[in-house]
């Protein structure tokens, strides 16, 4: 990561574990046993290592007995040199990128941002070549470069997003009339695969392949996820405006209904909410109460640290259709959950390390442990986004940051 960011000749020793596991007196046999490294190294000489997958060449070119052949070998050499997600690419040859340019009126050489975590040099002609190679159409550039923007806002907590040893990966949701004109699945299966949301899926890799190329982000070099998950591939899809009862995500955060808007979420993973058995409202909103507090989860761990991380429930319309015909608006859900997603006391104490914890919360460690404590300071950390087909089963997305919403340019 260093390297990355241009600190080419920083020194580095290398530990075979993760010295945050380790009890003290370990950590500190650990770096005993390599003193004479750390000596090595502060008296070596200075010279720059070449990153791995630098290349010189403004054009790479690939030959073989026919187009196929060279295709493959051009997927093996992205792979070898860290530009690929692990699936095969599309050639971006410059006819494509080219193609793909034609997609937006923003100049080729247009700043869209400085890519986190390496200040990377985000342009829109670089976006392009990443969003040809995930399989995206020109249509679908727009989308991207606001998606890229949004998550770029300060308040995304951008860098701990990229960077962080959880399975957090940007969840783009768009609303307004370009979710038909493009066809983004916006119900059943939308962040599945399949033919229903081919452009979910392009979008989504098309996102990740810039933050591999563009923010250099590769597992253990930038991206220090520990496990990972499968939704570090992509994650897009429309809001269902259509079966929602309340206004559209964009329409809460000041956009009117006609327009196109990108929401950026930082998502730290999918709770599934199985309810096969409540009608009336207050029984289903228990259901999700009791299942959003996860206390393992970024929005959860955190907040007693001093963030305001939002939590996201993503609720199939049959739920919110059920929630709304008893008279409950979306700030009502906002409401209840805040008042009723509670946990323990005993549970956040062996959780979250003492001196973690704000002065202004210190008066919980006078409580019982069975005393009960809200997850959030405010019912607006509480995202509701109606999403899916016409069955009962929502699910929870906890947050490593705040969502953002910005509007779409052409």
């Amino acid at each position: 990561m260093a390297r990355s960011m241009g600190l080419d000749t920083l020194r580095q020793l290398v530990v075979k574990r993760a010295l945050t596991d380790m009890p003290p007196d370990d950590v500190r046999e650990a770096l005993a046993r390599q003193a004479d490294e750390v000596e090595r190294l502060l008296t070596a000489p200075v010279s720059r290592p070449r990153l791995e997958g630098e290349s010189q060449e403004a054009v790479v070119s690939y030959s073989g007995t026919d187009r196929h052949a060279c295709w493959e070998t051009m997927n093996e050499d992205f792979l070898a040199r860290k530009w690929a997600d692990g699936f095969p690419l599309i050639a971006p040859t410059r006819e494509l990128v080219e193609g793909m340019l034609k997609g937006t009126r923003r100049k080729r050489d247009e700043l869209v941002v400085l890519f986190e975590p390496v200040k990377g040099l985000a342009t829109v002609e670089k976006v392009a070549v990443n969003a040809a190679m995930a399989g995206c159409k020109p249509e679908h550039l727009p989308i991207l470069l606001a998606a890229i923007e949004a998550v770029h806002q300060p308040k995304a907590y951008t860098v701990n997003q990229f960077t962080s040893t959880s399975a957090v990966h940007p969840f783009i949701l768009v609303n307004g009339p370009i979710v038909k004109e493009l066809g983004i699945c916006y119900g059943r299966g939308a962040l599945g695969p399949g033919y229903q949301s081919r452009v979910n899926t392009a979008i989504g890799r098309a996102m990740r392949l810039c933050m591999i190329n563009l923010g250099h982000l590769n597992i253990g070099e930038g991206d220090m996820d520990t496990i990972g998950s499968p939704t570090k591939f992509g994650m897009v899809a429309g809001e269902n405006e259509d079966d929602s009862p309340w206004e559209p995500y964009h329409v809460e955060h000041g956009f009117a209904k006609e327009d196109n808007a990108v929401s950026v979420f930082g998502c730290d993973g999918l709770i599934p909410i199985m309810d096969m058995k409540n009608q009336e409202p207050e029984a289903i909103l228990m259901m999700f109460a009791h299942s959003i507090n996860a206390i393992g989860a970024g929005s959860t761990y955190y907040w007693l640290r001093g963030s305001d991380w939002d939590h996201v429930l993503l609720m199939a319309p049959e739920q919110a259709r059920n929630i709304a015909r008893r008279g409950y608006t979306k700030y009502a859900v906002k409401q209840y959950l805040f008042n009723n997603a509670l946990l323990p006391w005993g549970v956040i104490k062996n959780a979250i390390p003492e001196e973690w914890v704000e002065p202004g919360w210190k008066w919980l460690y006078g409580k019982p442990d069975d005393y009960m404590v809200r997850i959030a300071r405010e019912p607006e950390q509480f995202d509701v986004v109606v999403l899916g087909g016409p069955v009962g089963k929502s699910q929870a997305m906890p947050l490593f940051g705040k969502s953002v919403t910005v509007g779409v340019r052409p």
